[in-house]
């Protein structure tokens, strides 16, 4: 059964000063662009952020057909500065690609494969290992748990695992909890027969993180109009979460408090995951 909005829509304000979860490091200020490709192969796409200009470009490609070649096609993009994204499915055409993008955030990334773990422990014992060397959680995927390490970062990563919160209340008790000592929340991930809430801390970083959540909205277009409202304020929309099959947007709105400053703001990008999309 699919799960409906607990918290219809969270947001997330980045505070104090340092990175946020996403790979960007470009300054503070908004961000817009567009970008263009068809079909395997590259498209290019271009935005301002903060007065410059942010330039990035794509690749679709043949998706692996096994763990050794997924991996090997990860770091041969990697190599040339290009980012795995996700692996999109196109109904129309009946096709898979493996989609990539370089947005010159670091000249190189390196992915390593580990294990999928059943239990929390194992699962934090693997991740905080990996990111003692600088590889961060990208996902579980069909291969396994997929990290990554950006080429120049010597960012390091402290991983943090707690049971999914019961309520609207008590996820933004915990999520502000993780966020003032630095941990970002990842998302919900299933270990065992549980939902757990994964954070994420970056040990280079000084950031704080502060969520308040909102109805979602019914349209598209009001969608975009409550996250350009919030993005002037801010904050990033961060997803929609659930644990029950409750109403689409039948949570009210939680109010946030301001924080005292933010020095760098940068929207949320997907998490990297193997994904089918219409």
């Amino acid at each position: 059964m699919k799960t409906a909005a607990l918290i219809a829509m969270t947001c997330v304000v980045l505070t104090a000063c340092g990175g946020g979860d996403d790979s960007s490091t470009a300054s503070t200020g908004p961000n817009t662009g567009t970008g263009t490709g068809t079909g395997n192969g590259p498209g290019t796409g271009s935005g301002s952020n903060g007065g410059s200009t942010l330039t990035l470009r794509y690749e679709a490609l043949s998706p692996a057909a096994d763990a050794a070649s997924f991996l090997a096609l990860l770091n041969s993009e990697g190599a040339k500065g290009f980012r795995y994204l996700s692996d999109r499915f196109n109904a129309s055409g009946t096709t898979t690609t493996s989609v990539f993008v370089n947005d010159g955030t670091a000249q190189t990334y390196t992915y390593e494969l580990a294990g999928a773990q059943s239990s929390a422990s194992a699962f934090l014992a693997q991740a905080n290992a990996e990111g003692a060397r600088g590889y961060r959680f990208e996902g579980p995927l069909t291969y396994g748990n997929l990290y990554r390490k950006d080429g120049g970062s010597s960012a390091t990563y402290t991983y943090a695992a707690l049971a999914w919160p019961a309520s609207q209340a008590a996820f933004l008790t915990q999520a502000n909890g993780q966020g003032q000592s630095g941990y970002w929340l990842v998302g919900p991930i299933m270990l065992g027969s549980g939902s757990t809430s994964l954070y994420m801390k970056d040990n280079a970083s000084n950031a704080t993180y502060t969520y308040h959540a909102l109805t979602l909205p019914a349209t598209s277009s009001d969608f975009i109009a409550q996250a350009n409202s919030e993005g002037a304020n801010g904050y990033r929309a961060k997803g929609r979460w659930g644990s029950a099959p409750t109403p689409r947007g039948s949570t009210s709105r939680i109010r946030r408090n301001r924080p005292r400053s933010r020095t760098s703001r940068r929207p949320c990008r997907r998490r990297a995951q193997r994904t089918s999309s219409n």
